[in-house]
C-alpha cells in the first residue's frame, strides 16, 4: 500500500511540472510582453543616441554615440573626433556642463530618427576615412590652415560653414583616390569628371567640388611651386553624363515637380488617407497660388516684417507683403515682395495664412504621398517647392499676360530666372510666343 501511494505522489507532481512551466520561462515571457509593448509605444526604437562624458571633473568632456543594433547596444561606445563637434554645435573648450546643454538643443532640432543617426554614422566613417589620406597629397597642416581660412572667410551661418567643410573633406577623397597632385588637376579634368559620373553625383555638387578643388589648388600651389591651372566646369556631353547620372540615384533629394492645379486637386482628394492633416493640405495649397517659398509661409505666423497686407488705392486689389530672407546680398529694405491677390484661389490662400492653419508636412508622408499619386517623373520628385515651382505656369493659364509682373510675385531680382527654370516646359506652350522685349511669355496649357 505505502508503495501504491508513492507512485501517485510521483505522478501527481509529474502531471504538475509539465502542466506549469518554470518560474524562469514564464519571467521570460512576460519580458517579451513588456518589450513588445515598449516597441508599440515608442514605434521605432532609436538607432542610436549622443551622451556626454564628463572628465577632469566636469572641467571638460568627451562626446560618445550609444548604437543598437537589433534593439541591443553596441559595446563599446564610439568616442566622436573633436574635430566634428561643431556638427552639434559644441566645442572642445566647453564645459561638461555647457556641452550638456548644447547637446540638448541639438536633439531638440535634429530629432533622433534612424535616418538622421544613421547619416551621422556616415559621416563619421568619412571623416575617419579622411585621416587615412595621403599626407603628401594633404598635408595635415596645410588643411587646418585651410580649413581655418574657410572658417574665417565664412559669413554664412553655421550651417553653411558645417557644408563647406564637407565639401574639403570630399575632395580630399576624390583627389586621394585618383592620386592627382594640385598642378596636374586641370589636364586631368576628364578623369576627375568621370569619377563624378561613376559616384552619380549630382551637377550642382559636381560644381561645388570643383570649385573648392580649384580653391584648395590655388592655396597648395602657393605655398609650393606657385603654378596652378583652373579646373573648367563640364561642358557638353560630360556635363549632360553627370546629370543623367544622378538622377537614377536613389536616396537623393531631386528636383521639385511643379504643381499643377489638375495635382492638387488629387492632393485635397487622397491626401486624408495617407495621413495628411487639413494643415498640411493647406501648405500645397498657399505655397502654390501665392508662389512662395517654404520657409516664408512658415515665417508669415511671425507677421511684422515677414507679413502684411495692404489694399491698392489704383486696382483696388489686397496685396500681401512677403519679407525674403533669402536674398542676403539684397538690402534689407529691398527685400520684401508685393503680391495682388487676383483670383479666388489665392484669398482662399490668404486666409489659411491669417488664421494659421497650414503646417510643413515630413518628407516621409510626402514620398508616401508621391507613391500613391504616381506623379515623380522625368528626376523630379513631388516636394516642398513643388507648389512654389509651379506658380508660374499656373499664372500663365489664369490669363495673366506679364512675365515680369510674376516675376516680381516670385520675388526674382532677374526676371530671366522665372523664364529659364520657373516655366515649366514640359506642357504645351499655346499663343505667340513673345518677342522678349515685353516680357510676355506663351500661356501655358495642358494643366
Amino acid at each position: 500500500m505505502a508503495k501504491k501511494k508513492v507512485r501517485k505522489q510521483i505522478k501527481k507532481q509529474t502531471k504538475k511540472t509539465k502542466s506549469k512551466p518554470s518560474a524562469k520561462k514564464i519571467k521570460t515571457k512576460i519580458s517579451q510582453k513588456i518589450s513588445i509593448t515598449t516597441t508599440i509605444e515608442t514605434h521605432l526604437p532609436s538607432v542610436g543616441s549622443y551622451y556626454i562624458r564628463p572628465k577632469q571633473k566636469g572641467k571638460s568632456f568627451s562626446l560618445y554615440l550609444k548604437k543598437y543594433e537589433n534593439g541591443k547596444p553596441v559595446n563599446p561606445h564610439q568616442k566622436i573626433d573633436e574635430a566634428v563637434y561643431y556638427r552639434f554645435g559644441l566645442s572642445a573648450e566647453m564645459t561638461a556642463l555647457e556641452a550638456k546643454t548644447k547637446l540638448k538643443d541639438f536633439r531638440k532640432l535634429n530629432k533622433a530618427t534612424r535616418e538622421e543617426v544613421a547619416r551621422q554614422d556616415r559621416t563619421f566613417k568619412r571623416y575617419a576615412r579622411s585621416r587615412s589620406i595621403n599626407q603628401t597629397l594633404f598635408p595635415q597642416e596645410m588643411v587646418n590652415i585651410f580649413e581655418q581660412k574657410i572658417r574665417n572667410e565664412n559669413i554664412g551661418t553655421d550651417k553653411h560653414l558645417s557644408k563647406k567643410l564637407y565639401v574639403f573633406a570630399t575632395i580630399q577623397e576624390i583627389i586621394n583616390s585618383l592620386k592627382l597632385v594640385p598642378e596636374t588637376y586641370a589636364e586631368n579634368s576628364k578623369i576627375i569628371f568621370k569619377y563624378f559620373i561613376d559616384n552619380q553625383y549630382s551637377l550642382n555638387y559636381s560644381q561645388k567640388l570643383i570649385s573648392m578643388m580649384n580653391e584648395w589648388g590655388k592655396f597648395a600651389t602657393a605655398k609650393g611651386s606657385g603654378y596652378f591651372k583652373i579646373i573648367p566646369q563640364p561642358k557638353g556631353n560630360f556635363r549632360e553624363k553627370i546629370n543623367k547620372g544622378s538622377q537614377t540615384k536613389t536616396g537623393v533629394r531631386k528636383e521639385a515637380l511643379p504643381m499643377t492645379q489638375n495635382l492638387i486637386d488629387q492632393i485635397v482628394s487622397i491626401a486624408p488617407s495617407h495621413g495628411f492633416t487639413t494643415n498640411e493640405i493647406n501648405f500645397f495649397k498657399a505655397t502654390f497660388y501665392l508662389g512662395l517659398r517654404p520657409e516664408e509661409l512658415m515665417k508669415t505666423s511671425n507677421g511684422g516684417k515677414h507679413y502684411s497686407k495692404y489694399t491698392d488705392m489704383k486696382s483696388g486689389l489686397d496685396v500681401v507683403m512677403v519679407y525674403q530672407e533669402k536674398l542676403q546680398g539684397v538690402p534689407e529694405n529691398k527685400r520684401t515682395k508685393h503680391i495682388p491677390i487676383k483670383w479666388d484661389e489665392q484669398k482662399n490662400a490668404v486666409s489659411i495664412i491669417e488664421s494659421r492653419l497650414f503646417q510643413k508636412p515630413t518628407y516621409k508622408k510626402i514620398k508616401s504621398l508621391a507613391r500613391a499619386l504616381n506623379c515623380n517623373a522625368d528626376g523630379k520628385a513631388l516636394g516642398l517647392y513643388s507648389g512654389r515651382k509651379g506658380f508660374t505656369n499656373w499664372c500663365f493659364d489664369k490669363g495673366e499676360k506679364s512675365h515680369a509682373s510674376v516675376a516680381s510675385w516670385l520675388g526674382h531680382l532677374d526676371p530671366s530666372t522665372t523664364f529659364a527654370i520657373y516655366l515649366d516646359r514640359t506642357k504645351v506652350l499655346v499663343g505667340d510666343s513673345g518677342n522678349g522685349n515685353d516680357g510676355t511669355p506663351p500661356k501655358a496649357s495642358g494643366i
